[in-house]
C-alpha cells in the first residue's frame, strides 16, 4: 500500500477529528451549511454541502487492485471524501507538490482530448479529464489517451495522485500511477444547477471542476481569453449584474459558428473552468452548449437551386439555417470622439465584425462604376456585417481611417467608408477596398477624405466585410486607427495622398519617398 507523506496524514487527522465534532443547524441561504445534510438548503444559494455530500447511496463497487473499495452514504463524507478534500488542499504553489495519495471511485465527469478541435491545447488549456467524488473535484492534466484504458465520461476510476499543480488559481493533478477503471456507468449523478446561484463567484474554490448546468446571457462582448478561445461576461437568474468576475469562454470557431453574440441566451453543461478569480463557466466542444435566443435574428437562406454535378449526378439541396441579427448597427455605434489619441494623434481600437448584421452601409458603388468596391470577374461586389464608429472632428481637416494595422486579420477582407449619414443610401465622404499594393494581396483598407471636413461635423467611420453578396461578405478581427490630418502648406513635406491646403496639391510623393504641396494655378 502507497504510504502517504507525513503532512497529508496529520492534516488527515486533523480533519477527521473535526468531522467527528457535532454540529448544530444547516446553514442559511447565504452561508453554507457545515454539518453533513442531505441537500440543498431552500432558497437561490446552492448549499456547499451538497456537493460534499453523497446524496444517496451509490452501492458497493466491488474489488479494485484486492481492496474493496467503500460504498458512499449521505450519512458522512468517507474515506475517498476526506481523500478527495486532502489532495485538493495539499495542492500550493504553482512550482508544483509530490503528493502520495490513493483515490478510488472518482466518477470522470468529462475529458478534454489533446485536437484543436476541443478550442486548442496549450499550457493553459491541456489535455486531461474531470473526476468528481463527494470531496469535490479535480481537473487531471494528463492526455486520455496517454492512459490505458482512456478515460471516459461515465467511468468510475482509482489511481494514486502523484504530484499536484497550481495553475492560474486552479488546482490540477499533473501526475498519476496505479490507474484503472472500476465500472462504466452513464446514469451517474446529473449536474449541479448553478444558475440561480447568488454565490457561484463567493464559492469558486468550492465550486471549481464541479460538472454543473449554467442558464445565462451573454451581457459583454467577446474577445481574446487564451489561444483559441474568447470569452464575454454573463449574468444569470442568481447574478443578474454583470461582472467581470463570470464570464463565459467558448473555443473562437464555436462561437462564430453559433453567431453568439451579446443578448444570446444558453444553457450549459460542463466543468466550472477558472482563471485566478474568474469563474469560467466553460464550453470546449459544441457537445457542452445549448444556444438559446438571439436579438433581431432572421433566417438568411441557403438555397441555391437543384445544382446539377453530372450526367445523372444532380445534388439535392436543403434549407439550412443561415441566422444573422438584424438589429440596427447604427444605434449601437461606440463614439470614438472622447479617445484619447496616441503620441502621433492616432486613435485606435481593436474590434471584429463576427455578430454584425448582414446589410452593409453606405453606397459605396464598384470601382467599374466609378466607386470603391472591388468586384468579382462576373461584376459582383459587395459589403456586409458593419461596425460602426461615430466620430466627431476636433479641427478643420481631413479624416484619415484605416484597418492597415498589426492587429486586422490577413484573413479579413475588410472595406473602410466614412459616411456623412449611417444609412445605406449615405454617400462616402471616404472610402477604399485596399490598400494600393504591389506584387501582394492587401486585404485592408484606408480611407481618406479628400476635402477636408470642418470642425465639429458628425461622421460615421464604417469597417465592414467585402463579398460577391452581403450575407457572404467577409468576417474577422480588426484594428481601427483614426486621425485627423490638417492640410499641409504650400511648401511643406507630404506623403502620398496627404491633403494640402485648398490650391495646392502634393507633387513627387510615393508610398516612401514624401512629395512637396505646390501651388497650382
Amino acid at each position: 500500500m502507497n504510504r502517504r507523506p507525513r503532512y497529508l496524514a496529520d492534516l488527515f487527522h486533523r480533519i477527521v477529528l473535526t468531522l467527528a465534532v457535532p454540529v448544530a443547524g444547516c446553514g442559511s441561504n447565504r452561508t453554507p451549511a457545515v454539518g453533513n445534510d442531505a441537500g440543498s438548503d431552500v432558497g437561490p444559494t446552492i448549499d456547499r454541502q451538497a456537493i460534499l455530500d453523497a446524496a444517496a447511496d451509490a452501492g458497493t463497487p466491488g474489488d479494485a487492485l484486492g481492496t474493496d473499495v467503500g460504498t458512499f452514504s449521505d450519512r458522512g463524507p468517507s474515506l475517498t471524501s476526506v481523500r478527495a478534500a486532502i489532495t485538493r488542499a495539499a495542492v500550493t504553489g504553482d512550482g508544483g507538490t509530490p503528493l502520495d495519495v490513493d483515490l478510488a471511485v472518482l466518477w470522470v465527469t468529462d475529458t478534454v482530448a489533446a485536437t484543436t478541435s476541443d478550442g486548442g491545447v496549450s499550457a493553459d488549456d491541456p489535455a486531461g479529464f474531470f473526476v468528481q467524488g463527494p470531496g469535490g473535484a479535480i481537473f487531471v492534466a494528463i492526455a486520455p489517451a496517454t492512459l490505458s484504458p482512456p478515460p471516459q465520461q461515465g467511468d468510475y476510476v482509482y489511481f494514486t495522485a502523484t504530484r499536484g499543480e497550481v495553475h492560474a488559481g486552479a488546482r490540477w493533478l499533473t501526475a498519476i500511477t496505479n490507474y484503472g477503471v472500476i465500472r462504466r456507468d452513464l446514469s451517474a449523478p446529473p449536474p449541479l444547477d448553478l444558475s440561480a446561484a447568488d454565490l457561484l463567484v463567493a464559492y469558486l474554490d468550492e465550486y471549481e471542476h464541479v460538472l454543473v448546468r449554467v442558464r445565462g446571457t451573454v451581457a459583454g462582448d467577446f474577445a481574446g481569453a487564451g489561444a483559441g478561445f474568447e470569452s464575454a461576461q454573463i449574468t444569470t437568474a442568481g447574478i443578474p449584474v454583470a461582472t467581470p468576475d463570470l464570464v463565459l469562454r467558448v473555443p473562437v470557431a464555436l462561437r462564430s459558428s453559433m453567431n453568439l453574440r451579446r443578448g444570446c441566451t444558453f444553457t450549459t453543461t460542463s466543468p466550472l473552468w477558472r482563471h485566478d478569480a474568474q469563474t469560467q463557466v466553460h464550453v470546449w466542444t459544441a457537445d457542452h452548449l445549448t444556444p438559446g435566443g438571439c436579438p433581431g435574428d432572421t433566417d438568411g437562406g441557403t438555397d441555391a437551386g437543384t445544382p446539377d454535378a453530372g450526367p445523372g449526378l444532380d445534388v439535392p439541396t436543403s434549407d439550412a439555417s443561415r441566422d444573422v441579427p438584424t438589429y440596427d448597427p447604427c444605434s449601437i455605434a461606440d463614439d470614438l470622439s472622447a479617445a484619447t489619441p496616441g503620441s502621433d494623434g492616432t486613435i485606435r481600437i481593436s474590434s471584429r465584425n463576427h455578430a454584425a448584421p448582414a446589410a452593409g452601409l453606405g453606397d459605396l458603388g464598384l470601382q467599374g462604376a466609378g466607386g470603391c468596391l472591388g468586384q468579382t470577374s462576373g461584376g459582383a461586389g459587395a459589403v456586409g456585417y458593419p461596425v460602426v464608429f461615430r466620430y466627431t472632428m476636433h479641427s478643420t481637416a481631413a479624416l484619415v481611417a484605416s484597418t492597415d494595422n498589426a492587429g486586422t486579420d490577413d484573413t479579413f477582407n475588410s472595406v473602410v467608408a466614412v459616411l456623412p449619414t449611417c444609412t445605406a443610401a449615405a454617400r462616402p465622404l471616404a472610402c477604399n477596398d485596399d490598400v494600393a499594393s504591389t506584387g501582394t494581396i492587401n486585404r485592408r483598407s484606408t480611407a481618406r477624405s479628400a476635402v477636408a471636413l470642418p470642425a465639429g461635423q458628425v461622421v460615421y467611420v464604417v469597417v465592414e466585410g467585402w463579398g460577391p453578396s452581403a450575407i457572404d461578405a467577409s468576417t474577422g478581427a480588426f484594428e481601427l486607427s483614426i486621425r485627423e490630418q490638417r492640410p499641409i502648406a504650400v511648401g511643406g513635406a507630404c506623403r502620398a495622398g496627404e491633403l494640402c491646403v485648398t490650391g495646392a496639391v502634393c507633387v513627387g510623393a510615393t508610398p516612401t519617398v514624401a512629395g512637396t504641396c505646390v501651388a497650382h494655378d
